[in-house]
């Protein structure tokens, strides 16, 4: 049996006919099946309508696929696109850190420099402080061991207790 969209020309369009003229091509089709129904009006069987062609189905599902397709790639492309970004903006990041780092450290370092030149007055006075202190304790040693020389070594001195 050959099917009633065989014998009509079928092109795909960008713009949809109209819903009422293709029902009426189809109803006044000789080909098409009908079966009665309880109010005595005709309808059209589904199982024998094929209104798309096999051909025309196949180049649908190929123009559907061809569309998922691209939209994949075009998926991936931006992904690409974002990390490429990611990847640039994490230089600029590093480049942006490491400058800041050596800034850091050029004003730690002329804070150092600053601190030690106070502190490098304190310390040797510091330093001229102990030498003193040495030589003073040097000094007193010597002047104790004088002074024990000159003095009668200390009597023992017994206590008497009273009886």
């Amino acid at each position: 049996m050959e099917s009633f969209l065989e014998d009509q020309p079928f092109s795909l369009q960008s713009t949809p006919q109209r819903v009422d003229e293709g029902y009426e091509r189809v109803r006044k089709s000789p080909q098409i099946q009908r079966e009665d129904t309880d109010d005595n009006s005709t309808r059209v069987m589904p199982s024998r309508l094929s209104l798309i062609n096999p051909q025309d189905q196949r180049t649908s599902i190929n123009n559907i696929s061809q569309d998922v397709q691209s939209l994949i790639e075009k998926v991936n492309s931006n992904r690409s696109s974002d990390l490429k970004m990611i990847d640039h903006f994490q230089e600029q990041m590093i480049a942006l850190v490491t400058e800041m780092c050596q800034q850091m450290k050029s004003c730690m370092y002329s804070i150092y420099e600053a601190n030690s030149a106070e502190m490098q007055p304190k310390l040797q006075e510091v330093s001229e402080l102990l030498e003193n202190c040495v030589k003073v304790s040097g000094e007193l040693e010597e002047a104790n061991q004088e002074l024990s020389g000159l003095l009668p070594p200390p009597a023992v001195l017994e206590r008497t207790e009273p009886k």
